[in-house]
């Protein structure tokens, strides 16, 4: 055996967004990598068909993509080899049965999703900078005011807004999404929801004549991030906004699906602000009355830790009138499904499931499970893919044992890795890995920096705290 290096981390692959076509016939997915010569992640575009793994893109930029139909793919990229200073975002058409990529639309602001419309029209999610509004239009002096006074003020920042720095990215100079309609023929993008609030969570209706979203107010200078949008929802024939349902105090809306008769919200009481876990609503699409549907009081989505994950996707999803969602529990990330007001597990094992999809009745899961960085696997468990392999055959990954005990009356749980070449009775250094939080928790799942540490003769302890995630009510720290 040999030990797991630092620079083993940029060679471990991470798996994202992956997504049935229409017909679910094959699925594409998000594989990237850190490249530690350019500080910078490569991104390209993967798709699976009848157990073949395929290389779709090899630009190393590729991560947003859609499908056209069940054999085309739209997907964001920069191949165009552009120099100067730009704003430009531009999305590449290519078929899955060959050939090569090529350029479909090129819109004037960064855009960050798209959603395809009947007829070759699109809905787009894109970007808009206070002072600047009108950049979508396409002006070719205000392109150059805002693109000068960026550059003028690149050696400060102003902060008028939280939250005013993304993490992993930069400042947010106070920028937020809108919701465009893209004519096509026109080539003209035309704004859709109002200036100031910023647009998330954009979800088709399945005849694609109607579009929900979640808006919040950021033009105060604490936004109410972390939940508590509202939800709308507009005919896009006559372009006509309408409130769903508002977030209150004591209903802070969290998320929401779209099934075949009724929609679903997930949404908290407030009782614990935004770290209050969710219950299930059920709303009527005719009269928008709201009903209870499910008590929960569980995270959503997986909040288990790891450095070997990069991207995100689909942590719930209706087929039916069945939610399928990712939910955290003790010190794991499973998939649940909710049907006629009853919680039941679907695939549930030690580690973490990151996304899934589900299409036709087949699965796609990413998830970190068995101590390997992540792959996907499919609707019985079953490992389909191998992209990490490589990177750890012939190399010491500890296996973690878990640890338990008690304080008064909370319980501690935990996990300890064992150093390589580990002999009993021999005195090792201990390290003991703290996570911050809360809404997050440790689990036994690959984390390359505490095996790295373990390769080089440390025990290492990480446990989960007061104020972990997974324990249903929230502890406060």
């Amino acid at each position: 055996m040999r030990p797991i290096a630092i620079d083993d981390f940029c060679a471990v692959r991470s798996l994202a967004n992956v997504t049935f076509s229409p017909e679910g016939t094959t699925a594409c997915f998000t594989v990237s990598q850190a490249k530690k010569e350019k500080n910078c992640y490569d991104s390209r575009l993967y798709t699976l068909k009848d157990g073949v793994v395929r290389a779709l893109t090899s630009g190393g930029k590729e991560s947003s993509f859609c499908y056209l139909d069940e054999n085309t793919v739209l997907f964001a990229g920069d191949r165009e080899g552009e120099k100067e200073p730009s704003l430009q975002s531009r999305f590449y058409r290519i078929a899955l049965d060959g050939g090569e990529a090529e350029l479909a639309f090129t819109f004037p602001i960064p855009v960050s999703a798209v959603y395809p419309l009947p007829g070759g029209d699109l809905l787009a999610v894109g970007s808009t900078f206070p002072g600047f509004e009108e950049l979508y239009k396409g002006d070719k002096k205000l392109i150059k005011a805002y693109l000068d006074d960026k550059k003028e003020n690149e050696d400060y920042e102003v902060i008028e807004q939280l939250p005013w720095w993304w993490n992993g990215g930069t400042y947010t100079r106070g920028a937020y999404e809108s919701l465009f309609y893209y004519d096509v023929k026109k080539k003209s993008l035309t704004r859709l929801t109002e200036k100031g609030f910023n647009v998330s969570d954009v979800q088709l209706a399945a005849d694609k004549k109607t579009v929900y979203y979640s808006l919040l107010d950021v033009s105060v200078p604490r936004p109410a991030h972390f939940g508590g949008e509202d939800l709308y929802r507009m005919e896009l024939a006559a372009r006509k906004q309408e409130i769903v349902v508002k977030s209150r105090p004591d209903f802070v809306i969290s998320t929401y699906a779209l099934g075949a008769s009724f929609l679903l919200l997930a949404a908290a009481d407030g009782k614990y602000g935004m770290n209050t876990d969710c219950d299930f609503y059920q709303l009527d699409y005719a009269t928008l009355a709201v009903t209870p549907y499910a008590a929960y009081g569980e995270a959503i989505g997986s909040s288990v830790g790891s450095d070997v994950c990069h991207g995100g996707g689909r942590e719930m999803k209706m087929d039916g009138d069945v939610l399928y969602f990712i939910s955290t529990r003790f010190d794991g990330a499973g998939l649940y499904q909710l049907e006629d007001g009853e919680i039941s597990p679907v695939l549930v094992r030690d580690g973490s499931v990151d996304s899934f999809d589900r299409c036709n009745g087949k699965m796609l899961l990413c998830a970190l499970w068995d101590m390997k960085p992540q792959e996907l696997y499919n609707e019985e468990g079953r490992r389909v893919t191998r992209f990490n392999d490589a990177a750890l055959r012939g190399k010491y990954v500890a296996r973690p044992e878990a640890i338990c005990f008690t304080r008064g009356d909370h319980e501690v749980h935990g996990f300890i890795l064992k150093p390589m070449d580990f002999e009993s009775g021999k005195k090792y250094p201990v390290i003991f890995d703290i996570h911050g939080g809360p809404k997050t928790v440790y689990g036994p799942v690959f984390y390359h920096e505490m095996q790295y540490w373990a390769s080089r003769g440390y025990f290492v302890i990480f446990c989960n705290p007061t104020g972990s995630d997974g324990r249903g009510a929230f502890m406060d720290i």
